[in-house]
């Protein structure tokens, strides 16, 4: 390990010390580990998921060619997958899972495309390796320290705790205003992001004695409406109509099986 690791890891240490360090020594740790973990992870969680749910082929089709005309990147895979709750979720390696569920409720393609947005900023952040190695943070720590490989063979080996670990709040704001800089940035009705919100808060208030998978990782939702509509006073834009998503979505809808 270089002199300028050991400095660089001492320096986050003693922050350790004076705030939460167990974040900010995970993320340090996380930030020198190359994507291809992140590909590793993926895949293993994928695996997960798919021997645990059915997969929808048609609709999942028909989703990745709604998520391709978002032009937003060419390398996420989308799954839909068949469970009985509205949920959606992002996990390294560039996958975005969502229950078909989600389509008995949603109602535009705004909606849709605010929903995918969100799921991609996580990716895109690291959200899901990141939550990971704060779970595992001192036996990564430990390996870092000693310049040992067991380490990122501990996160390959726990990857299925991704799909039960939450995601913080810090997390959840910065996909949600990410979220809403890409439908702006896309001209995308910022509306879709708002009915999302009210959504997910009719949700929480129907299982208010509950605590369903969406809501325990997407906590807030009352709070998080009112910061994007906030975001949305401050930042109005034109949008624009898109005829191909909204053809895209009506198949998706068109396609739900209600058994």
């Amino acid at each position: 390990m270089t002199i300028f690791f050991t400095i660089s890891l001492l320096g986050v240490g003693t922050l350790y010390f004076f705030t939460d360090g167990i974040p900010a020594i995970s993320d340090f740790i996380v930030n020198q580990l190359p994507k291809d973990i992140d590909r590793e992870l993926g895949k293993a969680v994928k695996v997960e998921v798919l021997n645990k749910y059915r997969l929808d082929d048609e609709k999942t089709e028909i989703a990745n060619e709604f998520f391709s005309e978002l032009n937003i990147d060419n390398k996420t895979k989308v799954y839909v997958i068949k469970a009985s709750e509205f949920n959606a979720f992002a996990t390294p390696g560039n996958y975005i899972f969502l229950f078909d569920k989600v389509f008995e409720n949603i109602k535009s393609y705004p909606e849709l495309s605010a929903l995918l947005a969100h799921e991609y900023a996580h990716i895109q952040n690291r959200h899901g390796i990141r939550r990971l190695a704060h779970e595992l943070s001192r036996d990564l720590l430990t390996a870092f320290i000693w310049d040992d490989d067991k380490g990122v063979g501990k996160l390959v080996k726990n990857a299925n705790l991704i799909l039960t670990l939450g995601n913080s709040r810090e997390f959840e704001t910065q996909a949600d205003i990410q979220a809403f800089q890409l439908l702006r940035d896309k001209k995308i009705d910022s509306k879709g992001l708002v009915d999302l919100f009210k959504l997910m808060e009719k949700i929480e208030r129907k299982n208010s004695n509950k605590t369903p998978s969406y809501l325990s990782t997407h906590p807030d939702a009352e709070e998080r409406l009112d910061l994007i509509q906030d975001s949305i006073k401050e930042s109005p834009y034109d949008h624009d109509h898109f005829e191909k998503l909204e053809e895209i979505f009506q198949r998706l809808n068109y396609k739900v099986d209600f058994k």
